[in-house]
């Protein structure tokens, strides 16, 4: 509910300007997809996703059918010719943590963990818990925050970040991106999204790559 889905599209957005092709895997229930009207063209169904089109290289899979848990994920259709894919998980943390047989979703190793939260109490202490989470899976600078609703790092917004979330923004792993209100952006459609978005976004890509070296080098 912090913007993940907005995020994860934004993201898409600039690295389709930057060149480099991109799917989005969007592993939510239909009913609670931020993602359904974000496609320019369909693409048809299979295996479980729906696929469309946006961009120039943007692919984006959303699930099909109503799903329940985690594990009714359907595992990830193939795709060729694709440099970067971002996953916008759409569960919960506690949701992916209960998964009781391994769900994809809740077990795939990614490159880069990108953690998206709110300036605000309960959101930096849930961040807190999902950093203490990857702590024990990831390296340190694998991880990425994602604050929205800030615009930098003030003592009075982030007076109760935790040991972890103050060493990500020692680390400059902490970024920050504003929170648009409705009729700025009144939902993610298939038009471009705001500068407002995409520039931050562009600062996150270029995290990311930081740490994955460069994405386009992974076509064949």
């Amino acid at each position: 509910g912090a913007g993940a889905s907005t995020g994860a599209l934004a993201l898409a957005d600039v690295a389709d300007v930057a060149g480099i092709r991109t799917r989005v895997l969007d592993a939510a229930a239909p009913t609670w997809s931020g993602l359904l009207g974000a496609t320019v063209t369909e693409l048809g169904a299979a295996e479980g996703w729906r696929r469309g089109r946006r961009g120039d290289g943007v692919l984006i899979d959303r699930v099909e059918e109503s799903i329940r848990v985690p594990e009714e994920v359907p595992t990830p259709r193939s795709v060729d010719g694709v440099d970067l894919t971002v996953l916008d998980a759409g569960w919960s943390l506690r949701e992916l943590a209960a998964s009781q047989t391994g769900a994809w979703v809740a077990t795939t190793a990614a490159d880069v963990e990108v953690l998206v939260t709110r300036p605000n109490g309960l959101a930096l202490s849930q961040t807190e818990a999902a950093l203490a989470d990857l702590e024990d899976q990831l390296d340190a600078d694998q991880v990425v925050v994602v604050v929205v609703g800030a615009s930098r790092w003030g003592d009075r917004e982030f007076a109760t970040a935790g040991r972890l979330l103050r060493t990500a923004h020692r680390q400059e792993a902490v970024l920050f991106t504003p929170l648009l209100p409705t009729k700025a952006l009144p939902g993610l459609g298939p038009d471009p999204l705001p500068k407002q978005l995409t520039n931050p976004s562009q600062r996150l890509l270029e995290r990311i790559t930081t740490i994955t070296g460069p994405l386009t080098a992974n076509r064949n």
